[in-house]
């Protein structure tokens, strides 16, 4: 798996709404079919794939569960994860050198 690939599809989920449900889609597809590897990152994106079930943009809908979320928490959700990777990786390349 390609993290980098990761992390663009998840900047597209928040910048174009015409495709949000398709790139989610394929971000959750990506991470559910890659190796059952233990990393850090992985967990991170793999925790943040289940979280996405739960994004609902229809205010209607989202009222029929208390689970569901939208717009806003969707983005903080996706800003989360993609910092804390950033993290990791900076951490890492930092213990190379």
């Amino acid at each position: 798996m390609q993290i980098e690939k990761i992390q663009l599809l998840l900047k597209d989920i928040t910048k174009d709404p015409s495709q949000k449900r398709q790139t989610i889609k394929e971000f959750q597809d990506e991470i559910w079919s890659c190796p059952d590897e233990e990393s850090q990152i992985i967990r991170i994106l793999r925790d943040l794939a289940h979280d996405l079930d739960y994004f609902e943009a229809d205010p209607i809908k989202r009222s029929e569960d208390p689970s569901f979320y939208g717009e806003e928490q969707l983005a903080i959700e996706i800003n989360k994860a993609l910092q804390t990777i950033e993290e990791i990786q900076r951490k890492e390349d930092q213990s190379r050198l």
